[in-house]
């Protein structure tokens, strides 16, 4: 199935004091790990919404092929919440031709590749439209989405965000059991950068975590 990729990165970053996205992690910036994993685990082409810092982010993503990495900007970046960013991307995503698609905050680099190709195994599996991570019975990004599922998406304006939305479509959604720390370390905090700079340094000594 044609596969795409929606990396959320549009925010603005204020617990950690400066622009995620764009810090430097063991020797790439975190957007450049979200992006590769996500293409290394399956996508074809990604879609990084932006708003925050947009002239920065839209110089920094020129060093990618457009064909395999596009931004897309939300507006409503300042005010809005995540599954605003969402619709901004799905609305691209519906000028394409992809039949499903990865989506995930640019603050989780450290999502296993594997954790990508789990998620497209059990999808293809489960006759479901959704497939969602799920560490220690949370439910985590990334997740796996139908683009059958596009029009819900946008027209969905009920309570709750992203988690409303999930609840209101609860009966598409297939739990999918991963064992991937990164699932799990996003960095919303310097402590949270620190811990996920630790991880990701034993993680390329021992290699990717396996499911």
């Amino acid at each position: 199935m044609k596969t795409a990729g929606l990396i959320l990165a549009a925010g603005m970053s204020s617990r950690m004091g400066s622009f995620k996205p764009l810090i430097e992690l063991n020797g790439k910036k975190m957007i450049d790990w979200t992006i590769e994993n996500m293409l290394q685990g399956g996508a074809e082409k990604v879609i990084v919404v932006i708003g925050n810092k947009r002239a920065q982010m839209q110089r920094w993503l020129l060093k990618y092929d457009i064909s395999l990495v596009q931004p897309v900007f939300n507006g409503d970046f300042a005010s809005g919440e995540i599954l605003d960013s969402i619709k901004c991307g799905v609305r691209e995503l519906k000028r394409q031709e992809f039949e499903r698609f990865f989506l995930l905050l640019a603050d989780l680099p450290a999502v296993s590749v594997n954790t990508f190709e789990r998620l497209s195994k059990v999808y293809d599996q489960c006759g479901k439209k959704i497939a969602i991570a799920s560490v220690h019975g949370k439910r985590r990004h990334p997740q796996l989405i139908s683009m059958e599922m596009a029009e819900h998406i946008l027209d969905y304006e009920g309570k709750g965000g992203l988690r409303g939305f999930w609840r209101y479509v609860e009966g598409e959604i297939a739990d999918v059991k991963i064992n991937d720390p990164g699932c799990e370390m996003d960095a919303d905090t310097p402590e949270d950068l620190i811990c996920l700079k630790s991880y990701m340094q034993k993680i390329k000594k021992k290699g990717k975590p396996v499911e």
